[in-house]
């Protein structure tokens, strides 16, 4: 949900990543995401707001949907590294199983071609 989200705010798109130069050693919040606009700093952000009762329920689950959703992103190790490839997001993949192989950039279009076979729709 928090993607589907993504597309229709675009101003959550760079909630999902964080874009640590892959030529540095290690995290630098001043320097990789200074504005706190970045998955890691709106983790702490939401975390923090499911502890103030005054949110209505409706932030409240809000709230909670980005941030489950981005504790899962922030375990993609392309989404935490800047590789200028868009969180991984551009580097080719290919993946064989059942006899079928899918090779693409971007996991849209390897569901694609799984749902006829696995009943799985990406839209769901």
């Amino acid at each position: 949900m928090a993607d589907e989200v993504r597309r229709s705010r675009a101003d959550t798109a760079p909630w999902h990543f964080i874009d640590i130069p892959i030529d540095k050693p290690h995290l630098d919040m001043a320097r990789d995401c200074p504005k706190g606009d970045c998955v890691i700093g709106k983790i702490e952000q939401f975390r923090k707001a499911l502890n103030d009762a005054a949110i209505t329920p409706a932030e409240r689950r809000e709230d909670l949907m980005f941030l489950i959703h981005f504790i899962g992103d922030m375990h993609q190790p392309l989404h935490c590294a800047d590789n200028k490839d868009k969180g991984g997001n551009d580097v080719p993949v290919e993946f064989s199983a059942g006899g079928r192989t899918c090779t693409a950039s971007g996991t849209a279009v390897c569901w694609a071609g799984w749902e006829p076979k696995t009943g799985y729709s990406a839209g769901s």
